[in-house]
């Protein structure tokens, strides 16, 4: 593999040894592989609640529906947090387990409103483990770490054989589609964060910039 491949797949596609964490988090699309990864996670014992968190995207007016195995997760729903809802109970998680936020339409909101939910909720978790579709784990990681500067922030990355959308760092530059998507995470990764959220969630500020 050449260098350049190297660098960028080990950047963009971010995964964590996990532990036992406070808090599972699935970040919301109309694909069952993220909420049925959180799941087993759960089952797994690596956390006692899972949060679901997502609306729709803004270029949707409203929920477009199931992507893969309709026939299993056939429903009318309204939100990505509540077919995730569906998704986790179908697959043994107990409703009571599940946390719902039900107003995201973007990664960064994902990140924003999953942490006001929870500070209504006054839980403060000190590690969360966050599955999303593995081209975008390094930007989620961001997002949530500057949504969270006092919580670790573990990624476990999705990828669903058989569709494009979901990329993995063995497979991203094979395809023109691929590249275009991986390079578009990068360019996202330096916009979506501010100089001020990477100085707040970086632990040795006084060497991350020269003041004189």
């Amino acid at each position: 593999m050449h260098d350049l491949i190297r660098d960028i797949s080990g950047f963009v596609f971010a995964e964590d040894t996990l532990t036992e964490a406070d808090l599972i988090v699935a970040v919301g699309s109309t694909y069952p592989d993220i909420p049925m990864k959180a799941a087993d996670l759960y089952h797994n014992d690596y956390a006692k609640q899972i949060l679901v968190t997502g609306k729709y995207s803004y270029q949707c007016e409203c929920f477009p529906g199931v992507s893969y195995d309709t026939d299993v997760y056939a429903g009318a729903y309204d939100t990505e947090a509540r077919f995730y809802t569906a998704v986790l109970m179908k697959n043994g998680v107990p409703l009571d387990a599940v946390l719902r936020e039900d107003e995201a339409r973007c990664p960064k909101e994902n990140a924003l409103y999953t942490r006001l939910l929870l500070e209504r909720m006054e839980l403060e978790p000190q590690r969360m483990i966050v599955v999303c579709p593995a081209y975008q784990s390094r930007r989620f990681q961001m997002l949530f770490q500057a949504a969270f500067p006092d919580s670790e922030v573990l990624m476990r990355p999705s990828v669903l054989p058989g569709s494009q959308r979901y990329l993995s760092r063995d497979n991203w530059y094979t395809s023109r589609f691929g590249i275009r998507q991986v390079l578009d995470e990068l360019v996202k990764c330096g916009q979506e964060l501010s100089p001020a959220e990477i100085e707040r969630i970086c632990t040795d500020k006084e060497h991350l910039f020269d003041e004189r």
